[in-house]
């Protein structure tokens, strides 16, 4: 985890829109429930009607809900994410974070530079 990963990830995300302020601390800790937020927001941005678990109450719903994400990302985007450093919910999550945050940071400003405004 380095300060510039952070950024990059808190800029990224505050670009496409994300509806909550992520601060630099967060990740100094594990946080599993802003991870699990962040992805589903992320996942909803890939496509709207994907259905994933959202019960996170046990170790085992939360390994269910890494796997689907995993999974999900892997069909529909085509990027190998490592579930064990998302599970740790901390600062290695935000490099597996960055590798979706950039394919739709990627996709929104090529969008902009060709006019479509959708």
């Amino acid at each position: 985890m380095s300060f510039r990963d952070l950024r990059n990830l808190t800029e990224m995300m505050r670009s496409l829109g994300y509806p909550r302020l992520i601060s630099l601390e967060n990740f100094r800790n594990p946080n599993f429930p802003l991870v699990a937020e962040i992805l589903i927001w992320l996942v909803h941005r890939f496509d709207p009607q994907s259905d994933l678990p959202t019960d996170l109450d046990t170790e085992q719903d939360r390994v269910m809900f890494v796997r689907s994400v995993i999974q999900f990302m892997a069909t529909k985007a085509q990027v190998k994410l490592n579930s064990k450093k998302l599970y740790q919910a901390d600062g290695h999550s935000v490099k597996e974070i960055i590798k979706i945050t950039t394919i739709l940071y990627k996709a929104i400003n090529i969008n902009d530079r060709n006019g479509n405004f959708d």
